[in-house]
């Protein structure tokens, strides 16, 4: 079972819902998320700040994840942030790998630009839409892989026709798109049939 999941997606994709619900399902689960460090270094997730300082409580919120899960007091780990910029994903992973996480899974909401861009709207915290254009093109200028550093990749893709903008296919071994609503429980049984396939090739 991935002891760290990194989800990877635009402003609007879902991200940080999919994280709570995940949490939620999870009780021995620690989140690690970029919004909620910027929001406690400098009062508000919108102020960017300086990412020296969020980066030093990124590692630390990292460690500290990696050693209770080691201790055996949590489960696994959920890090939340965009992560649409190869180099920034790679060096996440890194981090990870370094400060002791060993299986690391991608989320990866892929979501039409489109869609986050009407998201983006309802938002109270906007993302301008030049940005979020901008790491449009950053992500599939160079797409996530497994080439990042990943055990495994877990790509969700929308159903532009569905009424809830959410649809697909279970696919590939290194790749999972739900069916239907992408309910949680739909999500986790489709996560721990990857997680079942990996131990039946010996891969976990």
């Amino acid at each position: 079972m991935p002891d760290l999941i990194v989800l990877i997606g635009l402003p609007g994709s879902g991200k940080s819902t999919l994280s709570q619900q995940l949490m939620a399902q999870g009780r021995n689960r620690v989140l690690v998320s970029t919004d909620a460090i910027r929001a406690q270094l400098f009062g508000d997730a919108a102020i960017q700040g300086c990412w020296q300082q969020v980066d030093q409580a990124r590692r630390a919120a990292l460690a500290t994840a990696a050693q209770q899960i080691a201790q055996g007091q949590r489960d696994a780990a959920i890090y939340d942030a965009t992560n649409v910029v190869r180099r920034q994903r790679r060096e996440a992973i890194a981090l990870a790998r370094q400060v002791g996480f060993v299986n690391i899974m991608g989320l990866w909401l892929d979501l039409p630009l489109a869609l986050c861009l009407e998201r983006n709207q309802g938002r109270d915290r906007q993302v301008p839409e030049a940005v979020l254009q901008r790491m449009h093109r950053q992500l599939w200028g160079a797409p996530p892989s497994l080439q990042d550093g990943f055990n495994t990749l877990v790509r969700y893709t929308a159903d532009p026709y569905s009424s809830d903008g959410w649809g697909g296919r279970l696919s590939a071994k290194t790749t999972l798109t739900p069916h239907g609503s992408a309910s949680i429980e739909l999500i986790q049984e489709l996560i721990q049939e990857l997680i079942q396939k990996q131990r039946d090739l010996g891969l976990d």
